[in-house]
């Protein structure tokens, strides 16, 4: 009897220890798990976009006179300013992007100049006057997230008005003008939708002809010659 009280005391003793026992052990549980965040996106430039420029012009009109060659013809230098829409798509590949543009704006600008003719040194005034400009132009460029360099080039065509006046008589002609354009520039998107842009333009237009003689014998045919440059800003909305 006196064996089987100390067997139970013993058994009892140990199931009270057991707990106290395994609490003293060591942990095999590792550090808790980072908090989950998620990726970060990263911004794309493929895709449609629509957008408004502003910027300033400056225009260089050469004329020569085909009637008369020996009285050349006066350089009309014009700056002015330029306003209008645009409206493009982006396809980005490995940082490339590559993409297709068309605008139309308004440009105002315009010169007058004196040039010698028939009636004398500085009987002939010739105005120039750009109204109503478009391009199309193909760009590839290098983005680096939310910015990107891009060169740009294609077609332009541009209404130009010429106004030609010697002592007697005054007449004005207006034809389009087609030509090429190359340029640059640099574009940041600020948001996931807007982007903002700063770039340049070289425009170059081929011989006119001005065939004042078919208005008036007293008039000059000339040919003109026209070139431009372009320095303008952009806010655009991507799709």
């Amino acid at each position: 009897m006196r064996f089987m009280q100390i067997l139970l005391g013993a058994v009892a003793t140990a199931a009270l220890a057991g707990p106290a026992l395994a609490a003293d052990l060591p942990t095999r549980k590792g550090p808790a798990p980072a908090p989950y965040m998620p990726p970060v996106a990263v911004f794309s430039w493929t895709g449609p976009y629509i957008g408004g420029f502003a910027g300033g012009n400056w225009n260089s009109v050469s004329p020569s006179d085909v009637t008369f060659p020996a009285f050349g013809g006066p350089t009309l230098n014009s700056n002015g300013l330029t306003v209008g829409g645009l409206a493009g798509w982006n396809w980005g590949f490995n940082g490339f992007i590559i993409g297709g543009e068309i605008e139309a704006g308004y440009d105002h600008k315009g010169a007058t100049a004196t040039g010698p003719g028939i009636f004398g040194p500085n009987s002939t005034t010739l105005t120039s006057q750009g109204s109503t400009e478009a391009r199309a132009r193909a760009r590839i460029g290098w983005g680096w997230d939310r910015w990107m360099a891009f060169v740009a080039g294609g077609g332009t065509a541009m209404d130009m008005k010429l106004i030609y006046s010697n002592p007697f008589t005054t007449q004005e002609m207006s034809h389009w003008r087609g030509g090429w354009n190359l340029g640059g520039g640099v574009e940041w998107a600020f948001s996931d939708h807007w982007t903002v842009r700063g770039e340049y333009i070289y425009d170059r237009f081929g011989d006119r002809g001005y065939d004042f003689n078919a208005y008036n014998a007293r008039f000059d045919n000339l040919k003109v010659p026209m070139q431009e440059s372009t320095a303008r800003a952009a806010l655009i909305y991507k799709f």
